[in-house]
């Protein structure tokens, strides 16, 4: 096949008109369906883990980006997710926290770690507000 000239099979050449988009979620969703581990699993933990507490812990790290930068949004944003999470710790207890818990404690800690910045950060700049008001 030379260069500029388009493939002969149209599985191919479906792929190839395909958006750059589509092209980079196909294989993944693809991979998805091929593990038999996430799709023909008789124990559901590892849907669990990959849809449940991973979206959680990212979201937990992002959080706790934002309060270090903007203190008052990271800490109400964390504390919405801190108490989110902790309804779902609490269903999880029946199973799945033995199995697969420790993203979801660890989206915890990184929360309460997050509060924690958050709080001293604001305490930080009430006093140097209030000492340039002298």
């Amino acid at each position: 096949m030379l260069l500029g000239q388009k493939p002969y099979n149209p599985v191919v050449m479906c792929f190839f008109e395909l958006s750059k988009w589509t092209r980079r979620i196909v294989p993944i969703l693809a991979g998805l369906f091929v593990a038999p581990s996430a799709v023909l699993a008789s124990d559901f933990t590892p849907l669990f883990v990959l849809f449940v507490e991973l979206p959680i812990l990212g979201m937990s790290v992002l959080f706790l980006l934002i309060c270090f930068g903007a203190p008052k949004v990271g800490l109400s944003l964390s504390s919405v997710l801190l108490f989110g999470s902790l309804f779902v710790v609490g269903w999880a207890s029946g199973g799945y926290m033995d199995n697969a818990g420790g993203f979801l404690l660890s989206s915890l800690l990184v929360d309460i770690a997050g509060i924690s910045i958050a709080i001293k950060k604001l305490n930080t700049a009430k006093k140097l507000d209030s000492s340039e008001n002298r």
